[in-house]
């Protein structure tokens, strides 16, 4: 391997790293953005805490009983 090659994978390898960074900070933006939209739906939340808590409970069952 020459010094050419190994620049060229270190480049490679930190603009990865760097395009993951980006793609945290994009959904970061995102997320925080939505929190505080306005008017809040608390109406559709309560009804998604419902679906994701009260109706996984026999997978949550089930998984432990594993």
């Amino acid at each position: 391997m020459n010094i050419i090659d190994t620049l060229d994978w270190i480049g490679s390898r930190v603009l990865a790293f760097l395009e993951e960074i980006g793609r945290g900070g994009t959904l970061l933006w995102q997320v925080l953005r939505g929190l505080l939209r306005r008017p809040f739906p608390l109406k559709l939340t309560i009804q998604q805490m419902e679906e994701v808590g009260v109706r996984s409970l026999p997978v949550v069952v089930i998984t432990a009983g594993f």
